[in-house]
């Protein structure tokens, strides 16, 4: 009988720890995926910006991202030499076209508005009577 409730208890042990591993590979994988959004970010940012040097950086810091997922998931193996080796998984990367129209869209309504606020502005400023001339009488 102990023998028997020995098997149990090591089988719900174990159990407990592959939920564990399994909860804080979850959270790893979390993170880098949260990495890859803000390196994401700053690419955007950094081409927003003209700067393509940091661009280029951000550039390799989200490909180390995605290869980080991909080693974590299984989809990407390391040799011993320590070269990464796809296995039968291909990646695209694409870019959020939708997000920069967006962005691109929301800047066009802020400048409209913005041109229409001065164009209120100037009709509610009240004109001053051009300056007097000298062949003016009341000069």
């Amino acid at each position: 009988m102990r023998r028997h409730a020995a098997s149990h208890v090591s089988a719900k042990l174990r159990l407990v720890a592959e939920q564990e591993l399994a909860s804080e590979a979850g959270a790893l994988l979390d993170s880098a995926r949260m990495l890859e959004q803000r390196a994401i970010r700053l690419i955007e940012e950094s081409e927003q910006a003209g700067d393509r040097r940091a661009a280029v950086a951000a550039l390799r810091e989200a490909r180390g991202c995605i290869e980080l997922q991909a080693r974590m998931t299984g989809q990407l193996e390391v040799s011993a030499s320590g070269r990464a080796g796809v296995q039968a998984t291909q990646v695209n990367v694409q870019v959020d076209t939708q997000a920069r129209d967006l962005d691109e869209e929301l800047r066009r309504v802020l400048r409209e508005r913005q041109e229409e606020a001065a164009m209120r502005e100037r009709r509610q400023t009240p004109q001053l009577p051009p300056p007097l001339q000298p062949e003016d009488d009341n000069w």
